[in-house]
């Protein structure tokens, strides 16, 4: 699949095919997954096996809308920043569960891509009681967890294939 897409990306946008790096070495994509300590799902080893995130241009021409994708080495800088500033955080008790953990962190939420600087889009691998493991989530601040708009697709597979049905139209 992200093979497909970069491809569509190269034509559709130069500017910013330009923003990809290259493809993970396996042994980061081994690392990342030693880091999250769960196994990755498929499609996301396939996308950082095809595009290890974007560069710094990316900033200015964000993958999806707005959002710059994080190389495998930012992911887990991200994931060691969350840890440090909301790992000891207690669950929320004024949110109730529903597909998303009601917390303000959770160690096996995977950020792939951020805006101005924080996390946005996230592989969700602990999900609440209605949530299902692999769900994307669309963070930012006073987002809604109790809202299954927080969820923006069931799995990685499903992100990527909205991605590719937006380029190619």
């Amino acid at each position: 699949m992200w093979t497909s897409i970069i491809e569509r990306i190269s034509v559709v946008s130069p500017t910013l095919y330009a923003t990809l790096n290259p493809a993970a070495d396996p042994d980061e994509v081994g690392a990342l997954e030693r880091r999250v300590g769960a196994t990755l799902p498929e499609a996301f080893k396939d996308y950082l096996a095809t595009a290890n995130g974007q560069n710094d241009l990316g900033v200015e021409h964000g993958l999806h809308e707005m959002h710059r994708f994080l190389s495998a080495r930012e992911i887990t800088s991200m994931m060691d920043l969350m840890d440090s500033l909301f790992g000891d955080e207690e669950a929320l008790e004024y949110v109730a569960e529903n597909k998303v953990q009601p917390a303000m962190w959770d160690k096996l939420w995977v950020p792939f891509a951020e805006f101005d600087g924080s996390p946005r889009l996230i592989l969700d691998l602990h999900p609440g009681k209605n949530g299902v493991a692999g769900q994307i989530l669309l963070m930012f601040p006073g987002v809604d967890l109790e809202a299954d708009e927080i969820v923006i697709a069931a799995d990685f597979a499903e992100f990527s294939a909205a991605l590719m049905r937006d380029l190619a139209a």
